[in-house]
């Protein structure tokens, strides 16, 4: 058997087609990788550019690396050299592309070149006709061996397209019950006509409603002393937007209520995302519901904060909370001009902060750093905020990317919501539930309360219509199991009822629905059959034990 293999193995090895076919079956893999990479790149200068720019990328790095490995293995005069070379360098374009630094990428890395190595080997082979050289046995092998490459990438397209699985699901028998709460469904449109418009520094080229033609502009603030980044990133991103973040604008989009008011104020902050996808259109949902239910919604734009191919921007959460308040100041100043179209329209004393992601994060931060005079992290930075912000809500929010003197963020004596779920592959465990347990109250008035939601097959992105319904982009996305996944609409359905009922309870002091918090199961039919979990505390709570009281 040593003597047949031998001799198989030399004869295969001998033709320069097996060899070359090979290399191209590696080439071939890395162009489909870098194809996908492409499509969901988004430089913002047109999907064919970035396909074009990442497969010249990725084959040169490719080939590069093939002739230093081959080189490698010249000198010290390895066997099939120019195969390990291929090998290695097809491994390290793959996994250094994803970015994924965990084990299991690094084999499947591994496993994908080596199949499109054997795959190539044998195409090859019969392409060039050496086949017809070979002995019965040894085709018979080569057919063989192209019917087991054959199902090997079958299953692996199989593997990668298939939703996934749900098996691992809890089977369950939702809890029918009726509504214990004597109140409008808060999923019910209200009986408001409502208005949009939008308003922004007039700089924002990439965006035109931000732009000169903005229905109402507003100055730049400067947040570049909150961000920090490497100069060569911060060129390129100033390139792309045509301002720098020391002129940064404060740009939303606004829905609002017809009618005397004056009306509650809602701000939403979108999270991290792609800063060529922008996101703040996504919440449209949720301003038109609340519009016609009597609250100004803002949904505001930080897309110049967010990733690009250059990387995301790390720990500058202050500098989202630090727009959102600049933005709420504007609001104040609104309300307060005479000659202002939105003059005594707004309700100063019923304001709402709401933040999805990192944005879920700033909006608590926003919170903490409206009360106080200055920054713990750097005394030489004023704050003159002091609003009425009575509620925070977060949507799967980040946790601690920031903290204030060097501590996690604490809040007092206002109502905080916030909502998760199971599967969110990109805050994989509800780190918002940190928040929750950190927010105190001093007064005793049970007027507030605190509430924490877990959504089972919630995802992160669904909440945001702008957002892919996947948490991941390609080919990555190819690992997700997404059957489990909730249909998008029903997700957002979900995120509406609480919110709405939150805002309600809150902002209009309808205490009615400070019962939907307290158990899920009294919202009844308003919220759709599946899993729930919740927690939920009000100011007026007085603890019997909590597990602290001894050594």
């Amino acid at each position: 058997m040593r003597e047949f293999f031998s001799k198989f193995i030399e004869e295969v090895r001998s033709k320069k087609s097996w060899q070359k076919g090979m290399i191209y079956g590696a080439a071939i893999v890395i162009v489909i990788a870098f194809v996908l990479y492409g499509i969901a790149f988004q430089s913002g200068f047109g999907v064919f550019l970035d396909v074009l720019v990442l497969v010249i990328v990725g084959v040169s790095g490719f080939f590069i690396l093939v002739w230093i490995f081959e080189f490698i293995f010249y000198i010290f005069k390895r066997i099939a050299f120019i195969l390990f070379a291929v090998l290695a360098a097809g491994v390290i374009i793959l996994f250094a592309a994803q970015a994924l630094p965990d084990d299991p990428y690094l084999y499947l890395s591994l496993g994908i070149i080596i199949l499109g190595m054997l795959t190539g080997g044998i195409v090859g082979v019969f392409l060039k006709g050496d086949w017809k050289s070979f002995g019965k046995f040894i085709k018979g092998l080569l057919i063989f061996g192209v019917l087991v490459v054959l199902s090997m990438n079958l299953i692996l397209i199989y593997w990668m397209v298939v939703p996934g699985t749900s098996s691992h699901l809890i089977e369950i028998d939702p809890i029918s019950i009726q509504n214990q709460i004597s109140a409008q469904n808060p999923l019910e449109s209200g009986d408001r006509s409502f208005s949009t418009f939008s308003y922004g520094s007039g700089i924002s080229e990439r965006i035109p409603e931000y732009g000169e033609s903005a229905d109402i502009l507003t100055d730049t603030v400067n947040i570049s002393h909150l961000v920090s980044m490497d100069e060569w990133k911060a060129k390129i991103r100033a390139f792309y937007w045509g301002f720098d973040l020391d002129s940064a604008p404060l740009n939303a989009q606004v829905w609002m209520p017809e009618g005397e008011g004056p009306f509650p104020l809602v701000l939403i902050v979108h999270g991290n995302h792609n800063m060529t996808d922008f996101s703040e259109g996504g919440y449209a949902y949720l301003g038109e519901h609340l519009a016609s239910r009597g609250y100004i919604f803002v949904s505001i734009d930080q897309n110049f904060m967010n990733g690009y191919f250059t990387g995301s921007l790390k720990g500058e959460n202050d500098a989202r909370a630090k727009l959102l308040l600049d933005h709420l100041s504007l609001w104040h100043k609104w309300n307060r001009d005479g000659k202002s179209g939105l003059y005594q329209k707004i309700d100063l004393e019923n304001i709402a902060l709401m933040g999805h992601s990192r944005g879920g994060e700033a909006a608590a931060i926003a919170a903490a750093m409206n009360v106080l005079e200055r920054s713990p992290n750097n005394a030489q930075n004023r704050f003159d905020y002091g609003y009425n912000i009575k509620s925070v809500i977060a949507i799967s929010p980040s946790e601690g990317q920031f903290k204030l003197g060097g501590q996690p963020i604490g809040l007092e004596d206002l109502n905080y919501l916030v909502v998760q779920g199971t599967h969110d592959s990109d805050i994989s465990r509800f780190e918002g539930l940190k928040q929750y347990y950190r927010v105190s109250y001093t007064d005793e008035d049970p007027g507030y309360f605190k509430a924490a939601v877990l959504i089972e097959r919630a995802n992160h992105s669904q909440f945001n219509t702008v957002w892919s319904p996947y948490d991941r982009r390609l080919p990555s996305r190819f690992l997700l199991n997404i059957k489990p996944i909730m249909p998008e609409e029903q997700q957002r359905k979900i995120l509406l009822m609480y919110v709405s009922a939150f805002l309600d309870a809150t902002l209009k002091d309808m205490d009615e629905y400070q019962a939907v918090f307290e158990n899920y199961q009294n919202a009844g039919e308003w919220l759709p059959e599946n899993l729930y979990m919740n927690q939920f505390q009000s100011s007026g709570f007085t603890p019997v034990a909590n597990f602290e009281e001894d050594v």
